[in-house]
């Protein structure tokens, strides 16, 4: 058995410090957020995440709710998948506090630098960041990140949120399956057309492999237990 352990944890070192330590938690908002009401409430700020938000006439809002009980610092950028007819895309981005009022509001973001080109190598897909500021917040309040248009447009932008890229046990089982939809979100609407290059294919086998090496070995030490167990009985 503590070979067992020895071996699935060295794994973990493995993996985690090949793949998931460059990666960040996504949460893929779409349109299902359009108001203060319904916004997606996001923990612990200073954890890194990105929330991938569209922006249609339909829905033109995309709301944000977080408590900065863990950190007064918000460390956050304003990206946009890089496609053609995005590359002169700036949404609007306001930040809240407490209350959504001219009073409250703390922020609203100002693109005064040109686009930096950004490849995320987790899901092989590559952005424009726009901005990339510290803001400074007040400690235990509820703030709001506001993201619209003020046309009726269609667009789409991710928020990076936080800088300490660490990962749960499920956020590891879970990620691999918002692959695809983060890729998908990084193509042309109607045409699909891929816009980054393919990932070789041992970017994602290594992964799978390694989770069925963990299968296997968990599956194993599940047996011994059960065997060692029905032997003192």
């Amino acid at each position: 058995m503590k070979y067992f352990i020895a071996i699935f944890l060295s794994l973990i070192i493995w993996h985690h410090s090949d793949n998931i330590i460059e990666a960040h938690i996504p949460f893929i908002a779409n349109e299902n957020h359009v108001n203060k009401d319904s916004a997606l409430e996001i923990s612990d700020i200073s954890v890194s995440k990105v929330i991938y938000q569209r922006l249609t006439p339909t829905n033109s809002n995309s709301w944000i709710k977080f408590n900065s009980s863990e950190d007064t610092v918000l460390h956050m950028q304003i990206g946009i998948p890089k496609i053609p007819y995005l590359e002169d895309y700036r949404p609007n981005v306001e930040i809240f506090e407490n209350t959504i009022s001219d009073k409250s509001l703390i922020m609203s973001a100002e693109y005064k630098n040109p686009p930096k080109e950004f490849h995320e190598p987790f899901t092989n897909t590559y952005s424009w960041i726009l901005y990339d500021e510290k803001i400074a917040l007040k400690k235990n309040q509820i703030y709001y990140i506001s993201s619209y248009e003020k046309v009726e447009k269609s667009g789409k932008l991710w928020i990076g949120i936080g800088y300490k890229e660490e990962f749960s046990v499920s956020d590891w089982i879970t990620l691999p399956a918002s692959i695809n939809d983060i890729q998908k979100f990084h193509k042309e609407e109607n045409t699909n057309t891929e816009l980054t290059p393919k990932p070789k294919s041992n970017d994602y086998s290594n992964r799978y492999i390694f989770l069925s090496i963990c299968a296997l070995f968990a599956s194993v030490a599940i047996l011994i237990i059960y065997l060692r167990r029905k032997s003192k009985i």
